[in-house]
């Protein structure tokens, strides 16, 4: 897309620190966190290498927002797949239609409750649905080389992808406002189960 929202709304959302009222667990504080925020290119080659360098930073969780055409709110992503289409990227490079990971599962599933997070964002009004295809371009990709440098990093580390709109402020869409109340909603679940790295 021309211009993605999602850059607008990480940057949005990298102004805030987790709020204390995300801590219920009396072991841990909000001054054991911090959000750091990254724009990630929407090119295939490369992506590897930024999962790996992030995971060598040791964060606590992961949290990634991409564009989806035709969304009207959030959408979770709970599986991602071990395979990518031959779609051009941003740079118009191709990529080959292969395994994302040699020898790897098919398939991984994020450690988040999507369906609890999903009744937290309908209770307040917020649109958002549950999905079990996040497709296979540098989303898909993206987050099936996050959800297995986790599980080989060390286990309970949450990682969550969730699509976005295209646009908002227009016809039966939802505001910016209402979009970056849904993505803390979101965040405060990460936050949640999460535990500080020492």
């Amino acid at each position: 897309v021309p211009e993605n929202l999602s850059t607008r709304l990480v940057r949005e959302l990298g102004k805030r620190q987790p709020d204390p009222d995300d801590f219920t667990d009396d072991k841990f504080k909000v001054d054991d966190f911090s959000i750091d925020c990254m724009i990630l290119p929407t090119e295939w080659a490369g992506t590897g290498e930024r999962i790996r360098g992030i995971f060598a930073s040791r964060p606590a969780a992961l949290l990634h927002f991409g564009v989806a055409n035709h969304e009207r709110g959030l959408r979770l992503e709970q599986f991602a797949y071990n395979e990518c289409s031959a779609r051009a990227d941003a740079r118009g490079e191709q990529q080959l239609e292969a395994p994302i990971v040699d020898g790897a599962p098919h398939c991984l599933e994020t450690p988040m409750n999507v369906d609890t997070l999903l009744g937290d964002l309908q209770r307040r009004g917020l649109a958002a649905l549950t999905s079990s295809d996040p497709g296979r371009y540098i989303c898909n990709q993206t987050y099936f080389l996050a959800l297995h440098a986790a599980a080989e990093t060390g286990p309970n580390i949450p990682v969550l992808f969730v699509h976005i709109p295209r646009a908002v402020d227009g016809p039966h869409q939802d505001t910016f406002d209402e979009l970056v109340a849904g993505a803390g909603v979101v965040l405060s679940h990460v936050a949640q189960h999460t535990e500080p790295v020492r």
